[in-house]
């Protein structure tokens, strides 16, 4: 099961998972900085910022 509690199974192969804990975000456009405590395998929760979806650093 995933970590967010969907019925998911965790894996990063078939790119469930977007980001795994430890993967630092970041907005190119402002330079705001997110680090990931607990991923989500949803493809809906991809974090964005100034409009944009934030990268991995």
């Amino acid at each position: 099961m995933c970590d967010c509690g969907c019925s998911k199974e965790k894996t990063r192969d078939n790119k469930q998972v977007v980001t795994k804990k430890g993967d630092r975000l970041e907005c190119k456009e402002c330079g705001l900085t997110v680090l990931i405590e607990k991923p989500c395998c949803c493809k809906a929760c991809d974090i964005t910022c100034c409009g944009k979806t934030m990268q991995i650093v």
